[in-house]
């Protein structure tokens, strides 16, 4: 959004479990997205996360109504779980740290052209 222009705001849900035998995750997600109060789109995705023997690191799927599929790699930092865009034309950041597993901090970043990461978004996660 440029300068001047209303800010986006969202509120979403998802609903997670455990499948086959418990080695994935599997999250469907649904975020309505507003702008000046009004509803402008209601964003789908499906993510499915876990540990891949074969690679020895965490590795991630999402695809969304956007039409997007996109492959991750991940890794552990402390109560930190990193996953990282394996596309390099889209270089997006996940970071899940459950510090406190009440209230998950969530970020979704960017790289920027300087090679920093850019916060997109952040929500709190609470069961």
């Amino acid at each position: 959004m440029g300068p001047g222009s209303p800010e986006m705001e969202a509120r979403g849900r998802a609903d997670c479990e455990w499948i086959i035998n418990g080695l994935w995750r599997s999250c469907r997600f649904e975020q309505d997205q507003f702008i000046a109060g009004e509803l402008v789109v209601t964003w789908k995705a499906h993510w499915i996360a876990g540990w891949d023997a074969r690679a020895g690191e965490y590795r991630g799927l999402a695809v969304d109504s956007n039409g997007v599929a996109m492959i991750f790699r991940g890794r552990l930092e402390g109560d930190r779980l990193i996953m990282e865009s394996m596309d390099p034309a889209v270089p997006l950041r996940f970071v899940w740290d459950a510090a406190d597993p009440q209230a998950i901090a969530w970020r979704n970043e960017i790289m920027a052209e300087d090679g920093s990461w850019r916060l997109i978004e952040e929500y709190v996660i609470r069961p």
